[in-house]
């Protein structure tokens, strides 16, 4: 009868060490995953011939046109504010020259030179791409 209790207990002991590294790591995910960093520098629309700049502070990010060669009166205004790091991807709001405003959207780092930008307005969901540059 001790033989099963103590190898109930030892067999407890090591669910229980198991479990506390499993959940270690799995917080650790979050500590270590996605920052706003990732987003830092200066990236090209891939369709069109504007260059962004991405910066932050605190927790905060924007990205600010910093070339256009359509419109230079564009230069120096924010493409985008308010970036912050969620889990798995970047949240914020991007300007919609369309629409006149700056509407919500998600981002994430499709590798390391490429970001992928998702803006969905009502039914229309508009995927765009920015890589890596430097000017």
């Amino acid at each position: 009868m001790a033989t099963k209790r103590y190898l109930f207990l030892k067999s407890f002991r090591n669910l229980y060490s198991v479990s506390c590294v499993f959940f270690t790591l799995i917080s650790a995910g979050g500590v270590f995953g996605i920052e706003l960093s990732d987003l830092h520098g200066e990236w090209k629309h891939r369709e069109k011939p504007v260059w962004i700049k991405i910066v932050s502070d605190n927790d905060s990010g924007s990205g600010i046109i910093i070339k256009n060669e359509d419109d230079s009166s564009s230069v120096g205004k924010f493409l985008f504010i308010e970036l912050s790091s969620e889990i798995d991807y970047f949240s914020g709001q991007i300007y919609v020259p369309q629409l006149g405003r700056f509407h919500p959207m998600k981002a994430e780092v499709a590798n390391a030179g490429e970001i992928k930008v998702l803006v969905k307005v009502g039914f229309i969901r508009k995927t765009v791409f920015f890589d890596k540059t430097t000017i």
